[in-house]
């Protein structure tokens, strides 16, 4: 099946560390086995550059290997890079000046 949804970083650590809701477990079960999600490789980086225990890390890469996971082209790179620039966000970038 087609991938429908792109699940969030903190979903997966959530359904994997037992702390998601129940109805959110049910639906993330629900879309793992019909494989109608997939991961972006910032999540596989996201994951993945946690230190975790060896036993956890191995649960982890195990979900990564059997999702989807969608390469970051130049084109999403730079749409992001635009829709960023354009939102007000909340911290903003220390001036990369040297002070004179």
């Amino acid at each position: 099946m087609e991938a429908q949804y792109l699940v969030d970083s903190n979903v997966v650590i959530e359904f994997l560390s037992g702390s998601l809701p129940d109805v959110g477990t049910q639906w993330l079960e629900e879309i793992v086995a019909e494989q109608s999600y997939c991961l972006s490789v910032i999540n596989q980086i996201e994951l993945l550059g946690f230190n975790g225990q060896a036993e956890e890390m191995a649960i982890v890469e195990n979900f990564i290997n059997q999702s989807s996971v969608l390469p970051l082209s130049k084109a999403i790179a730079q749409a992001t890079i635009t829709i960023r620039k354009n939102i007000k966000l909340s911290s903003q970038m220390p001036s990369l000046r040297q002070p004179q």
